[in-house]
């Protein structure tokens, strides 16, 4: 089958009653990475069959990785990249803005 539209890779995150949508947002032959617990019965197996998809869990690890990571990100002064601040009274603009994906970075909304 030719390749068709849709993301190589998607990182589920979203929980009960998005795998479905993860599934469509992949090209045939895409990889869905199951981060969290789903509900039962939200991922229909012929769907992943038809469109040879690779479902993937993924853990996140233990508190000691975690607490390792963060003072990696600390020692490295590693900052995550902002595209764009919004001030709450815009909270409506950085919603749509978001939506757009015109972001090359994590949009805020500054709520102070």
């Amino acid at each position: 089958m030719a390749r068709q539209g849709g993301a190589d890779h998607v990182i589920e995150v979203g929980g009960s009653g998005t795998l479905s949508n993860s599934m469509t947002a992949c090209r045939y032959g895409g990889a869905i990475h199951l981060m969290g617990a789903l509900s039962e019965g939200d991922a229909d197996p012929v769907n992943i069959m038809r469109r040879n998809l690779v479902l993937e869990g993924v853990t996140v690890g233990s508190r000691a990785m975690f607490e390792s990571m963060n003072e990696a990100i600390d020692l490295h002064q590693m900052q995550p990249v902002i595209d764009h601040v919004f001030p709450f009274s815009q909270a409506r603009e950085a919603y749509q803005y978001f939506v757009s994906a015109r972001d090359m970075g994590k949009v805020v909304i500054d709520i102070s």
